[in-house]
């Protein structure tokens, strides 16, 4: 079976303009002579790195960072494209700081069963991140829709290079997909609205994801406009 998984780019006063962001796409395997492979293809999507950025991390903890496209001020401040989070622990790596690179994704369907896994690109670039240890993990996005976030830690103090076009962030699905970009309808922006950022708020947001879940907006996704369909 197929699923519909519709997505948009949000925009918030605390993410950048939603203008740098490329299409999603889907993974597409240089070689396709697996049918394995093949079949990944269909339910796996890729986010590309919208621009090009230069990580280290410093002696004290904190961040060097330097872009060719973005301006310095809004690497850090009004409307980021960065972001320190301090609180939250990555398991095997609690002693550094997670560094978000803030994305504006949304993804939704009416399939409240499937999941997908998001993880980071590791040796699917032409420029080596193997110093980088990428946050992964298993989402649903038909009970819970939250913005992707790309979160990591650079456990040494070698320079990172991000380069604009490579993959960024894996979206592996647990189904085939039908990918559909559009337009949010009131509704559903009233529903991001209510709970962009609730994470940030409390702890244990397990009550939370069942409220959210209750309030899923799954008929108003097909009264959404579609942008390009055919």
């Amino acid at each position: 079976m197929t699923t519909n998984i519709y997505w948009f780019l949000i925009q918030k006063e605390d993410l950048p303009p939603a203008m740098l962001y490329e299409d999603v796409q889907f993974k597409k395997t240089i070689v396709p002579i697996c049918p394995q492979t093949v079949a990944l293809d269909k339910r796996t999507l890729v986010i590309n790195m919208p621009f090009n950025l230069t990580l280290q991390r410093k002696e004290d903890g904190s961040y060097y960072a330097e872009s060719t496209e973005v301006v310095g001020q809004s690497l850090w401040e009004d409307r980021p494209v960065l972001a320190i989070d301090t609180e939250t622990k990555l398991k095997g790596y609690e002693e550094y700081p997670i560094l978000h690179i803030k994305i504006p994704y949304i993804f939704l369907t009416e399939n409240k069963n499937i999941t997908y896994y998001l993880q980071g690109p590791k040796s699917n670039t032409k420029h080596s991140l193997k110093n980088v240890i990428f946050a992964e993990g298993m989402l649903s996005p038909g009970q819970y829709a939250r913005a992707v976030d790309v979160a990591m830690i650079i456990p040494n103090n070698e320079k990172v290079t991000f380069v604009k076009g490579e993959p960024l962030v894996y979206l592996y699905f647990s189904d085939d997909i039908n990918l559909k970009e559009i337009i949010p309808n009131q509704p559903i922006l009233n529903y991001m609205t209510s709970i962009y950022g609730v994470t940030n708020y409390v702890r244990g947001v397990r009550k939370i994801f069942k409220k959210a879940s209750r309030k899923y907006p799954y008929k108003e996704l097909k009264n959404c406009e579609i942008v390009n369909a055919d």
